[in-house]
C-alpha cells in the first residue's frame, strides 16, 4: 500500500501529521480506519467498497463503519491533507485506464 510505504518511509513527517490530527498514523489499522471514514463522508448517500482477503479485516471495518464517526470533520480534513503531503495530490482522471 503507497500510502504506508510512504508513512515507513518518512516517519518523522508522519509523526508530525499524528500530532496534528490526534491519532498514531504509524498503526495501519488506524490508517485503513481513516481511509473508510474518509470514504464513508466522501460519499455519506452512496455506496462504500473495501476489500480484504481476511475475515477479520472485513469484519472490523464493518464494525467500524457501523460505529458511526469515529473522527470528527476536521480530522478527516487535516487527514486528506496529511495524504497529500505524503503520496501528492490526487489529479481527477489520472487513474490508468485498462489497455
Amino acid at each position: 500500500m503507497p500510502l504506508v510505504n510512504a508513512v515507513r518511509e518518512r516517519s518523522t513527517v508522519a509523526q508530525e501529521w499524528s500530532g496534528k490530527i490526534g491519532v498514531d498514523l504509524s498503526d495501519t489499522k488506524v490508517l485503513n480506519s481513516l481511509l473508510l471514514h474518509y470514504s464513508l463522508q466522501a460519499n455519506p448517500e452512496g455506496v462504500v467498497l473495501f476489500s480484504s482477503i481476511k475475515a477479520a479485516h472485513v469484519e472490523g471495518n464493518a464494525l467500524d463503519a457501523a460505529a458511526g464517526r469515529r473522527y470528527d470533520p476536521t480530522q478527516i480534513a487535516r487527514f486528506v491533507e496529511f495524504v497529500d503531503a505524503m503520496l501528492g495530490p490526487a489529479t481527477p482522471g489520472a487513474a490508468k485506464k485498462p489497455a
